[in-house]
């Protein structure tokens, strides 16, 4: 069979209503989108072109109070662009797949990584712990060193007192 262009009259094709304040999307997306230097929004879109080359076009009244005869020159849908939207979300789809795929991984190596550092600071806790009591038995000693030189000083103080009073009788 080959393909008939669309027709005009409005009985043969389907009608689809939206209100006046939705756009129309009759010309190329490559117009109406921020991606054109995405080239994987292009890539879609070029595949899309390649699968739906001669697409059948839809009517599209734009109003509820226009009759249905009363179809403005710039009604027609191309479905072609259908599948370019389809596959631009699945590309999205796929993209978000992708992202949290690698979302996870960088969760378990934080995962990692924060068992990591938290078994090196119980390490380090344990380390200073143990200079801390250290640094205790130390002072410790050192106290005892101190006390036993103020001991031995205060003796020598009364050898030396012992020793003037005996020098001077």
């Amino acid at each position: 069979m080959s393909r008939q262009p669309p027709s005009t009259n409005a009985q043969n094709n389907p009608v689809i209503i939206i209100p006046n304040n939705q756009p129309t999307f009759n010309e190329d997306p490559r117009h109406h989108t921020n991606y054109e230097n995405d080239p994987r929004f292009m890539n879609y879109i070029d595949d899309a072109d390649r699968i739906m080359n001669e697409a059948p076009q839809v009517r599209l009244q734009t109003s509820h109070n226009e009759p249905k005869n009363n179809i403005v020159d710039n009604s027609y849908v191309p479905l072609k662009y259908i599948p370019v939207l389809v596959i631009f979300l699945a590309g999205i789809v796929s993209d978000s797949f992708v992202i949290r795929s690698e979302i996870s991984q960088i969760d378990s190596k934080i995962q990692l990584h924060t068992q990591e550092y938290t078994l090196i600071i119980d390490q380090l806790k344990t380390k200073i712990k143990e200079l801390e009591e250290e640094v205790r038995e130390m002072r410790a000693q050192n106290d005892t060193s101190e006390s036993r030189i103020q001991r031995n000083e205060s003796q020598l103080l009364l050898l030396l007192r012992k020793q003037r009073l005996l020098e001077h009788n």
